[in-house]
């Protein structure tokens, strides 16, 4: 049941982006299927001439695997723009991390949120379960930020969703890494 629910993928449609579809997916995809991946997205690819690292915090494992540069593409949506991140390993060329990440500014913020809330929503329908919340609330000096961090596992994957705002920082994040081959 587990490897059925496991193997679907979930499309999560942006309310704001007349209709184009976003697909996360939480089956670990080959490395193969990468450029299938960019065509269904609809995205152009981005390359960089140098190392991009993630921390252990970011990625459960980082600090225990070799990484290449990842792989990036993105597009612009009505109100929001989005770019994914795909993370191997090397010399294995396995995928490790895939980050879906959706970026605003403050007067499309709104749309962020909601955005935010359907990621929420997904991955819990997922997971069969709400995530692990954990909530910053605007303190002394930074009261125009707020960041909410959501988190979900199993034997499988590890799953954050995240958002951030302030501090010129608009952004919520999908970010889908694998614990075990399967």
């Amino acid at each position: 049941m587990i490897r059925i629910l496991f193997f679907s993928i979930l499309f999560i449609i942006c309310s704001n982006c007349d209709a184009q579809k976003i697909i996360v997916k939480f089956e670990r995809p080959s490395f193969a299927q990468v450029d299938s991946i960019i065509t269904a997205q609809k995205c152009e690819v981005r390359q960089f001439d140098y190392q991009i690292t993630v921390s252990k915090d970011y990625f459960p494992g980082a600090d225990t695997l070799k990484l290449g540069k990842p792989i990036v593409f993105s597009k612009n949506l009505d109100s929001l723009s989005f770019e994914q991140s795909i993370f191997f390993s090397l010399p294995d060329s396995l995928i490790r991390l895939s980050d879906y990440t959706w970026n605003a500014n403050q007067r499309t913020l709104k749309q962020l949120k909601q955005q935010f809330e359907i990621n929420k929503k997904f991955v819990s329908e997922y997971f069969g379960k709400a995530g692990i919340s954990v909530v910053k609330q605007p303190g002394p000096g930074d009261e125009n930020y707020f960041s909410e961090s959501v988190t979900w596992q199993n034997e499988y994957a590890y799953v954050n969703v995240y958002f951030i705002a302030g501090m010129g920082t608009y952004r919520t994040r999908v970010i889908v890494s694998w614990r075990k081959r399967i």
